[in-house]
């Protein structure tokens, strides 16, 4: 995944085909860093680039998160050997996985620096249509690269969703509504001052704690998947990046400390007694969580 940047001294015609899963495969994943709203009109796109080696990339970001996947398409078809791109409405791809049919097949093609010629292709026929878009220069750039660390990303993912259901909501305590990694301990914790969860594990192959934003927790990683993962601070500003062979996740994490939950938390829970009192929401929270 190399910095788009660095291959933008000459375009080329691109066209990549598209089937039904692939949009809905690239319209769920992005969904949850393309912002719905912005000021920022080119955020609202995501980017295809097609590497010299035919690898096919597809990139959303909101600022604070940047989302690469790679996709397999039916087929891609370019004039150039270098690394092209163009940018896409996905406003677009959510319209084309509520229109196209599981036979139906889309082709996205370069036709100028802000037009891309979209064609469906149904058995009942086919239809074209140019879609405006954004010159791919005004495009973030990719973060840049960290250092990273092997470790079992699906465990630590799984790890990390059994305790973000208690990270808080509220923005006047930004702190809580993210999920806490103290590394030192080899734990995850979240609470939002009425309930807390925290889970520790084997390893954690990172040495700063940091707060993680609730929201990792989306990445759909299968348990087991084995990944690489990268935590580094620039002027108290910290950004985790999680990688596999298929994806990249760079997110900014929440500034601020975290409040002391060791004081909270019994040590001792031996004779200890207390009531419970679950709500609808922790109830399938605890489904989750609970073997």
């Amino acid at each position: 995944m190399k910095n788009h940047q660095e291959h933008m001294e000459e375009r080329h015609t691109m066209k990549i085909t598209l089937g039904k899963n692939e949009v809905q495969n690239i319209h769920k994943a992005m969904r949850g860093v393309v912002p719905r709203r912005s000021g920022l009109p080119v955020l609202k796109h995501v980017r295809f680039s097609a590497e010299p080696d035919g690898r096919v990339y597809v990139t959303g970001t909101d600022l604070e998160r940047t989302l690469t996947m790679k996709i397999a398409p039916r087929a891609l078809d370019r004039s150039g050997n270098g690394t092209d791109s163009f940018l896409f409405p996905a406003s677009e791809l959510l319209e084309l996985k509520k229109t196209m049919k599981k036979a139906d097949v889309v082709a996205l093609e370069t036709a100028g620096e802000e037009t891309v010629s979209l064609s469906v292709s149904t058995p009942a026929g086919n239809l074209s249509r140019a879609v405006p878009v954004m010159p791919v220069d005004e495009f973030p750039e990719d973060p840049a690269d960290m250092p990273l660390e092997e470790c079992d990303l699906g465990d630590f993912m799984s790890a990390f969703r059994t305790v973000a259901f208690s990270a808080g909501t509220s923005d006047s305590r930004p702190a809580l509504t993210g999920v806490y990694l103290h590394a030192g301990k080899n734990s995850l914790v979240a609470t939002d001052g009425r309930r807390m969860t925290v889970r520790k594990l084997e390893n954690i192959p990172v040495s700063n704690d940091a707060i993680l934003p609730a929201n990792v927790g989306a990445m759909s990683l299968k348990l087991g998947e084995t990944g690489r993962l990268g935590l580094v601070f620039k002027d108290d500003n910290g950004t985790l990046e999680i990688r596999t062979d298929t994806m990249r996740y760079v997110t900014r994490c929440i500034p601020g400390t975290y409040p002391n939950y060791e004081q909270v938390a019994p040590k001792d829970l031996s004779g200890y007694r207390a009531a419970f009192h679950f709500m609808d929401a922790d109830v399938d929270a605890l489904k989750t969580v609970l073997p």
